[in-house]
């Protein structure tokens, strides 16, 4: 009887878990981190705790996960299923739980401040402009992209020296299959240590004009003029990615829209592709660079037979 958003998706979870079991069958690789994640939330979601006022705005003292980031992640699950499946009743099930998300009221305010169906992240500053993707001759961002334009040359240069010497480069997760990162600094309150790595091998001996092109522009938090603070962790964070051939990474969004990334084909830029909202968009070649807000439902992946790709992820304050 209680059709509030809470309710819902605590309901709706063992349907989403059968969907996303049929389309392991189809595609194991791929799909297996839907499974993993929804498993995880219905854990939470059958904590009582996570449910009270009865999606609390934060977490309560004892680290438990807030009703609130479970209604945005199943929300986005549900998104991803529906377009995965070409489904209608999943598709118009996200819908209606949207609708119903933003127009429920807590503590005098909504529950979510959401404007766009493709944007529901967790974490949500109304204030902030809401552009799907950004170009690299904006003001905010000009002097990054400048200094990693001008040092492309010898960054891909020092990159592909790094591959040919038989690195190992990167780590996966569990939740995107063949996916892999190096990570190279971090904003947060891990500073201190992700300080250490960025001082470390990676640019003293590796890596150098990427470091120098990097510390030339940015980070943006705690810079002068600069208003932001540090949202998490990785608000701001620069790494390597990389993606096997034929690989893609599912729709999903980074969890708060006060972040934009900027990506850099280095390698196997050809086959790259990201589709943010609906509007698909190519590297098209090494060197080139496309900027988005990762709050927006986004999908990456890489078509080529034969060939990784990897790009530099660096993560921006929104401006």
């Amino acid at each position: 009887a209680d059709r509030s958003p809470c309710a819902e998706i605590v309901g709706s979870l063992p349907c989403l878990q059968q969907v996303a079991g049929l389309l392991v069958g189809r595609d194991e690789r791929t799909f297996l981190q839907t499974g993993l994640m929804l498993d995880n939330l219905a854990g939470r979601a059958s904590d009582p705790a996570c449910w009270e006022r009865p999606c609390p705005r934060r977490r309560r003292r004892g680290g438990t996960q807030c009703g609130r980031e479970v209604l945005a992640k199943v929300l986005e699950l549900g998104k991803r299923l529906a377009l995965e499946t070409g489904r209608g009743e999943l598709a118009s099930w996200a819908r209606g739980l949207f609708d119903r998300a933003v127009a429920t009221s807590e503590s005098g305010g909504r529950l979510f401040e959401w404007v766009f169906f493709e944007q529901t992240p967790a974490q949500f500053f109304p204030r902030l402009a809401a552009r799907r993707w950004w170009r690299g001759d904006e003001a905010p961002l000009v002097p990054l992209v400048h200094a990693l334009t001008e040092a492309f040359p010898a960054i891909r240069g020092e990159f592909l020296q790094l591959l040919h010497h038989g690195h190992e480069l990167g780590e996966g997760d569990a939740y995107k299959m063949g996916w892999r990162f190096v990570p190279l600094w971090a904003s947060g309150s891990g500073v201190d240590d992700c300080s250490t790595v960025w001082q470390g091998p990676w640019c003293d001996r590796d890596l150098p004009s990427l470091c120098r092109a990097l510390r030339a522009a940015w980070p943006t938090l705690g810079s002068a003029g600069s208003a932001a603070i540090a949202v998490n962790d990785w608000h701001e964070a620069a790494e390597l990615q990389a993606m096997p051939p034929g690989a893609r990474l599912l729709l999903h969004n980074d969890g708060h829209n006060a972040r934009l990334n900027l990506h850099l084909a280095l390698l196997g830029g050809a086959g790259g592709w990201l589709t943010v909202g609906s509007e698909t968009r190519r590297f098209g070649s090494d060197g080139a660079i496309l900027i988005f807000d990762p709050s927006f439902d986004h999908e990456a992946g890489n078509d080529a037979a034969d060939q990784e790709r990897w790009i530099l992820n660096v993560g921006i304050a929104h401006p």
